[in-house]
């Protein structure tokens, strides 16, 4: 009987580890896969930056002619924000209705100076690149540029009315992430995520800052919602596993079962982990198998972006698939 025992335990134990190493190469397959997609985004919104910088070197001076004629003062009874003067850019009709996407800003249009009127120039050059970006990726956000000369552009086209450049703008990560005392070396960055304001749900933005010369000028961003996220972890590849992907903030972004807490739009690692609120728990990302309260958890760090792949599974699933695998 104790032989039968040990032999089966033994049996139980080259399994265990024949499981685990197959978990680790789901793992590092699914992490070339997710990286590949990251990398993708990082050189399109670099491209992005290279297009704008290079159009600052190379404005063309009937482009400043075309903005000034087309520079609207907006009426005071269409303020956005009352008690100051707002002003867009005029540029296409459709059906009568004014198109959103062009710039819109804060200020006399008489009294924008020669550089802001070439960095407008920049920021038209870019539509074309921006719906280019949008239509490669389905389920993205907005794409935009923010200015520290108090204006923006946003995409897609919506309303006149329903975007426009207001203050707040500048106390978002979208923009505090670019600004030269938070990033020095002017480096792509994601940011944390949070709600869109216009109902398109959960998301993160990755962004750059914009620099004439020396100067920071703003930033371009794209908007990457949750369901744009979770799409690269519910292919085929991750359909056995149970597989998120985590911020820095502890915040999953992408899930490869579940979808946005309905609540509060986002769950955190530690409520995946543990029914207590309050707990925190200190899992390292170093390769290599925890059992925390019941789970193993398993966690790799992205080296593009600023989270982790985390792979969890309960113990008596991890033990009845090691089980049915001996049988």
């Amino acid at each position: 009987v104790l032989l039968s025992v040990g032999i089966a335990c033994f049996v139980y134990a080259i399994e265990h580890g024949n499981r685990q190493a197959r978990v680790h190469s789901f793992m590092s397959g699914a992490l070339l896969h997710i990286e590949s997609i990251l990398n993708e985004q990082n050189d399109h919104i670099r491209m992005l930056r290279s297009a704008a910088q290079a159009s600052l070197l190379n404005y063309d001076r009937l482009d400043i002619e075309h903005i000034k004629r087309n520079l609207v003062q907006r009426a005071e009874k269409d303020l956005v924000r009352g008690e100051q003067e707002e002003w867009y850019l005029r540029h296409e009709f459709n059906d009568g209705v004014e198109k959103q996407g062009t710039p819109s800003g804060i200020g006399q249009v008489d009294q924008l100076s020669e550089d802001v009127l070439r960095e407008l120039s920049m920021v038209l050059s870019l539509r074309l690149p921006f719906e280019r970006y949008r239509s490669n990726i389905p389920q993205s956000g907005w794409v935009y540029y923010i200015s520290k000369s108090s204006f923006a552009m946003v995409l897609p086209y919506t309303k006149l009315q329903d975007i426009q450049f207001v203050p707040e703008f500048y106390e978002l990560d979208l923009f505090t992430f670019g600004l030269p005392e938070n990033n020095p070396d002017g480096e792509i960055r994601w940011t944390r995520a949070y709600p869109d304001s216009f109902g398109k749900g959960m998301m993160v933005s990755l962004i750059a800052p914009v620099y004439r010369e020396s100067e920071f000028l703003g930033t371009i961003g794209v908007d990457m919602t949750f369901a744009e996220l979770a799409s690269y972890v519910k292919t085929d590849l991750f359909q056995d596993y149970d597989v998120a992907i985590v911020d820095s903030g502890d915040q999953v972004i992408a899930h490869s079962v579940i979808t946005e807490n309905p609540s509060t739009g986002v769950y955190t690692l530690s409520s995946l982990l543990s029914s207590d609120e309050g707990a925190k728990p200190n899992i390292p990302s170093d390769n290599q198998f925890h059992l925390f309260e019941q789970q193993y958890v398993l966690k790799y760090k992205l080296t593009s972006t600023p989270w982790t792949l985390v792979f969890l599974e309960d113990v008596f699933s991890w033990h009845l698939s090691v089980l049915l695998s001996i049988t």
